[in-house]
């Protein structure tokens, strides 16, 4: 979409995607964050495993609360954006996601997230 496309590659490469209509390369999408992962059709399976591992090990109440922030902050000024940074932190420290974390750093485990 029009509005979405340049907070991800920046106003000037969306202009030229959206104005010249032209496709780009997958290392071109790569390399302007278009995308943010390459997988060899070779490996697909494989490899997509590993990055939804990745991302489902890191996903507790203040992974979600980040996700939340960073969309939120495109249309605030820094100081409403730091007040919500507060705000969310305050709930991701109170939530059972941070009693979990704190206990498995202590067990030296990974987290098992609710």
């Amino acid at each position: 979409s029009t509005y979405r496309l340049a907070r991800y590659v920046g106003l000037g490469r969306a202009k030229r995607l959206i104005l010249s209509g032209a496709n780009v390369s997958v290392q071109e999408a790569y390399q302007i964050g278009l995308v943010d992962h390459i997988i060899p059709l070779q490996n697909f399976e494989t490899e997509l495993e590993k990055i939804v591992e990745q991302y489902l090990c890191n996903n507790s109440k203040a992974m979600r609360l980040s996700k939340f922030l960073l969309n939120e902050t495109f249309d605030m000024n820094y100081d409403d954006a730091r007040a919500r940074y507060f705000e969310l932190q305050e709930v991701a420290q109170t939530s059972p996601d941070h009693v979990e974390a704190k206990r498995a750093y202590a067990e030296k485990r990974d987290p098992v997230w609710g």
